[in-house]
């Protein structure tokens, strides 16, 4: 009996060619229910393609028991999100690791961000590439005092620079987190 018909023969697509729900995936009709083989907008007579999505989270994926959906992901938030640990594809995203791991039909992955990758996602004060002290931006990712850490973003590192407060007139030269120098 079909589980699903998405119009094609094709696999990996969410339905198969012999019209069996693939796992991770969910299909849906045009009017947005589920595949319904004695529906009229599910027969021949008057067909109407399946819409299939692919779902890392797990209460859509239990029909295919537990070894076979965790053989296919990396993690599972519970969501489709991207940019908060675990992508749509059930993957780790970069800058991202596992905090907490959930458990089969329970809780669910928990991700934190990486300190020192260089890619600062916001979850830090600063992130400029290392877990070094004394560059403004400590082994913590904290900003330190006497520093000003700006400009990171989920591509790029913070940069961070010493604040010149010397006596007015004072060749004071500050030290950036990349090495350089700079005059006050």
């Amino acid at each position: 009996m079909e589980e699903c018909d998405d119009g094609n023969i094709i696999n990996v697509d969410g339905c198969n060619e012999l019209c069996l729900l693939e796992p991770m995936w969910a299909c849906t009709d045009e009017s947005g229910g589920a595949f319904d083989p004695s529906a009229a907008e599910d027969t021949a007579v008057t067909p109407m393609d399946d819409v299939c999505t692919f779902s890392c989270i797990e209460s859509m994926v239990e029909h295919a028991g537990a070894d076979y959906a965790e053989f296919y992901k990396e993690c599972d938030d519970g969501n489709m999100v991207i940019g908060d640990g675990c992508n749509d594809w059930c993957f780790i995203e970069t800058g991202w690791e596992l905090d907490t791991i959930g458990t089969m039909g329970g809780t669910l992955d928990t991700f934190k961000e990486i300190c020192g990758d260089g890619l600062d996602f916001g979850s830090y004060a600063c992130d400029d590439g290392n877990t070094v002290s004394g560059d403004g931006c400590d082994l913590d990712c904290n900003l330190e005092t006497g520093f000003t850490c700006q400009f990171g973003k989920t591509l790029a590192p913070d940069l961070c620079y010493e604040e010149c407060h010397g006596p007015a007139g004072g060749a004071i030269i500050g030290t950036i987190s990349d090495g350089g120098q700079w005059p006050c």
